[in-house]
């Protein structure tokens, strides 16, 4: 990022897991003196449940989710799906292993409208990140699930959403 924009303000976001990431670099760039507000969480979660960190359980319901998907995966070329399994047991992992640092920057969450059955029991309107930031969560619900969050037509409202937070920024 520094190599690219040696100097803030730095807009980062991620989805799902890269909500994360995208926290822990702001939280290094802010130890460097940049400066990282708000963050963009499309569906990222601080935690996930216990339910999803056995591997059986987690493989499950992701093959559910990958059979709703496979016929997109094909039609674009993108191979075999199976394989992204192993890499999302190997995300699951790192998130259960990561330690969240509590942090002060804004959130802007873009929220699925439908919870995946094993997020039901952990509901939280603001993805539990209010467990680790004193500072503002704003949350635009976007229709479809998860998984379905980044597809035809829910991501033309995230884009929509999205474009609208990102207009009252002054450096955009």
């Amino acid at each position: 990022i520094k190599e690219i924009q040696p100097s803030g303000p730095y807009l980062l976001g991620g989805f799902s897991f890269g909500a994360t990431v995208a926290i822990e670099m702001a939280r290094l760039l802010q130890l460097n003196g940049d400066i990282c507000d708000p963050i963009l969480s499309i569906d990222g979660w601080a935690f996930y449940p216990k339910d999803i960190q056995e591997k059986v359980v987690l493989d499950e319901s992701l093959i559910q989710q990958h059979k709703e998907l496979s016929k997109q995966y094909q039609e674009s070329g993108l191979g075999n799906i199976n394989n992204l399994l192993e890499l999302q047991w190997h995300r699951n992992m790192m998130l259960n292993q990561y330690q969240i640092n509590y942090f002060d920057q804004k959130i802007i969450l873009f929220k699925a409208d439908e919870l995946l059955h094993y997020f039901k029991k952990m509901q939280s309107p603001f993805n539990h990140w209010e467990k680790y930031s004193n500072s503002s969560i704003d949350v635009f619900n976007v229709p479809g699930t998860h998984g379905t969050i980044l597809s035809e037509p829910n991501v033309k409202v995230l884009a929509h959403r999205l474009n609208q937070c990102l207009e009252k920024f002054e450096w955009y």
